[in-house]
């Protein structure tokens, strides 16, 4: 009933190699209206491409590189290439004058004559412009042609005298005037480049003109001067200089050693005063106890020396480092001033280290100076009152009179916005000085990036440290490489940075305590708040060097020098020392007043400021950053995602991102907020108002 239905073979087809199809070319029978590549297709322009050349000029002269045969006849060449040999300008230029006999005179006409009488036709000369009398013939001869001279073979003067007459040539391209001169060797070698004849018959292979890398330094220097190559350090004149002669009564110190003896017999420490030594605003009366007393038995008792010697504190050092007794400080009845200008010499302002400064003296009356390059960084502490912004003042003083604008560069932080504004009038800054907590931020970010940088160009000039670098690229700024000035910054009032910016302020601080020392950048870091939510360990461990001036507590002083004592100071300058680890040292800090920093500043105003960076700059960033800290996760993403499809629907995002609806609408309302797209419309969609590349400007990538 049913059939089976036959199988039908499959006929396989023939296998067939690959090929590769190729465009035929053009038939004779048919034509085509545009050019095809076979390689390209027909995505090449039909155009025809000439040589700029033949766009202007003589038309029987310019076509004449598509001739084979030139056009124009032979003997009427073209006048720029009708110009002397280099024999006859060197001939020329090594000629010796005339003299005034008249034989000679004949001689050196017949001699020119010679040289170019291959140029003569129809009674005039058609000379080229030698090297380096061009610009110096316009201005000469405004009448005459500016490649073409006539010379009247009447007049029995040679054609050299009329050519070079009245021009006024720099020493390197006149003429001979002495019988015995002729040009230099190198100056035919510059013009020439090849074989110089000397006057000795030999011949010697001059080498072509030297490259950079070979020129001598002295050339270099000249091409490289700097924007402040006239620049003149502030006189020490400018400084007060105070002659203070009072001493203390000898009577009265040694009262004072009695009294310190008569409490250690009544309280039974054997021991006595051996020494002492009178510093400017406290005197250390050094103790050599006996034999088995223990050193806390002299601590002990330091209350009732102090209530003996009716002093208002006094500190205890047990024991002095590097000394067998113990010192006990006392106060001065009667303190001398510390002046910076008798401290500061020409010999200090003019030694090789641009970043030492005056801190001020010790007990013993001795200068102590610090370099800010082996500190790396520093801490500044102490209350309200201490002598904190005098120390500032004096390190400053100290760059300002030693550094140029040249080898130092100052950031100047300063929050109260009253500390510091006696320095904007310096050139050394880098930028303004910065007020705002959210700009200091945004600039200690630039110093990160410097610091980045400046690794970047030690690493590819194999340098260690800033000093080498510079040393190494001397005579190479051809190459793009340029000089790096020291980077110093000094954060005025660290407590205030932190309350406003202290997350960010925290990492930045800690990046550069930790890496910018090779990079030639330093920190130094102030406050009168010495807490550890101010000064946190993750920050102290990278600051080696401390100065703690007077504090409250003596937690206060463990937290900048992790010893106590600073709360037994005077204040007023009166400090303690910790220099990268070193054993403390008792100072009185050096004063400088308001006065001289006016004078020396006024001084320096007259040079112009080079930043570096300037505030405006931060302030965009920071208007970004806060725009960001308000906005969704995702909203450039979206901003990014309209703008490209040049369409803004909520429904379309929501499916692109898988986010709910009122997510959605509501970085939609940020996108209106920020300008990116329009207003909702009845029935059309929004509009995107911003193109991509205003989008990246204010959002960033």
């Amino acid at each position: 009933m049913f059939k089976k239905k036959e199988k039908k073979l499959k006929v396989e087809s023939p296998k067939t190699t690959f090929e590769i199809p190729q465009i035929q070319g053009k038939k004779e029978n048919k034509n085509y209206s545009t050019f095809v590549s076979p390689y390209f297709g027909d995505n090449v322009k039909d155009e025809l491409i000439i040589p700029k050349s033949t766009i202007e000029g003589n038309i029987n002269e310019r076509f004449d590189v598509f001739r084979s045969t030139k056009k124009i006849k032979e003997e009427e060449k073209y006048k720029e290439f009708n110009i002397l040999t280099s024999d006859q300008v060197k001939d020329m230029l090594n000629r010796k004058p005339t003299t005034t006999t008249s034989k000679v005179e004949h001689n050196s006409d017949e001699h020119f004559e010679k040289v170019i009488k291959k140029d003569i036709v129809d009674d005039e000369i058609k000379m080229s412009i030698p090297f380096g009398l061009r610009d110096v013939l316009e201005e000469s001869n405004d009448d005459t042609s500016e490649e073409e001279f006539v010379i009247d073979e009447t007049i029995n003067q040679t054609p050299t005298k009329k050519i070079y007459e009245d021009i006024q040539l720099e020493d390197d391209l006149a003429p001979p005037q002495n019988s015995d001169e002729a040009v230099s060797d190198d100056i035919l070698n510059f013009l020439f480049g090849e074989k110089v004849e000397k006057s000795t018959g030999e011949s010697e292979v001059i080498a072509e003109t030297p490259s950079v890398n070979e020129t001598d330094n002295t050339e270099t220097d000249y091409k490289n001067i700097h924007a402040y190559q006239n620049y003149q350090s502030p006189s020490l004149d400018l400084l007060n200089h105070h002659d203070d002669t009072g001493e203390e009564n000898a009577e009265y110190l040694f009262e004072q050693e009695q009294i310190i003896n008569n409490t250690l017999e009544q309280f039974r420490v054997g021991g006595k005063v051996v020494n002492y030594t009178h510093g400017p605003t406290v005197t250390q009366y050094e103790v050599k106890l006996d034999s088995g007393v223990i050193i806390s038995k002299l601590t002990n008792i330091a209350s009732n020396l102090k209530m003996n010697l009716a002093a208002i504190d006094i500190r205890i050092e047990a024991p002095i480092p590097g000394k067998t007794t113990i010192g006990i400080e006392v106060p001065n009845k009667v303190k001398k001033l510390v002046n910076f200008g008798n401290y500061i010499t020409k010999d200090f302002v003019e030694n090789s280290k641009p970043l030492e400064v005056i801190l001020g003296v010790d007990l013993s009356g001795n200068v102590i100076s610090a370099d800010i390059s082996k500190m790396p960084h520093g801490l500044i502490a102490g209350a309200t009152g201490s002598g904190k912004s005098v120390c500032i003042d004096t390190i400053l003083m100290s760059l300002l009179l030693k550094a140029t604008p040249e080898d130092l560069k100052l950031i100047l932080i300063d929050p109260k916005r009253v500390g510091l504004a006696a320095y904007s009038k310096a050139p050394h800054l880098a930028a303004p000085i910065i007020h705002d907590a959210k700009i200091a931020a945004q600039g200690l970010k630039w110093v990160v990036d410097e610091m980045e940088r400046r690794y970047n160009l030690l690493f590819s000039v194999e340098a260690r440290d800033l000093s080498s670098y510079n040393n190494k690229i001397k005579g190479r700024t051809s190459e793009g490489f340029e000089h790096l000035p020291n980077l110093v910054i000094i954060i005025e009032e660290m407590a205030d940075l932190m309350s406003q910016s202290g997350n960010d302020v925290e990492q930045l601080i800690m990046r550069i305590a930790q890496k910018a020392r090779a990079a030639g950048i330093y920190m130094l870091v102030a406050t009168q708040r010495p807490s550890v939510d101010v000064i946190k360990g993750s920050i102290k461990s990278n600051i080696p060097t401390r100065i703690a001036l007077k504090v409250a507590s003596n937690t206060d002083s463990m937290t900048i020098i992790d010893f106590g004592g600073a709360e037994s100071l005077l204040g007023n300058g009166d400090m303690l020392f910790s220099f990268a680890g070193l054993p403390l040292k008792r100072l009185q800090g050096a004063y400088v007043s308001e006065e001289e920093i006016d004078k020396v500043t006024a001084y320096l105003s007259q040079y112009d400021k080079n930043y570096l960076f300037t505030t405006d700059s931060l302030v965009v960033e920071v208007e970004k950053s806060d725009r960001n800290q308000n906005m969704d996760d995702i909203f450039f993403d979206v901003a990014k995602f309209c703008v490209e499809n040049n369409y803004a629907s909520i429904n379309k995002v929501q499916r692109e991102f898988n986010i709910g609806y009122n997510r959605a609408s509501e970085i939609f309302i940020q996108l209106e907020e920020n300008g990116v797209v329009s207003s909702p419309q009845s029935k059309n969609p929004r509009k995107i108002i911003i193109d991509m590349e205003s989008l990246v400007d204010r959002f960033g990538e």
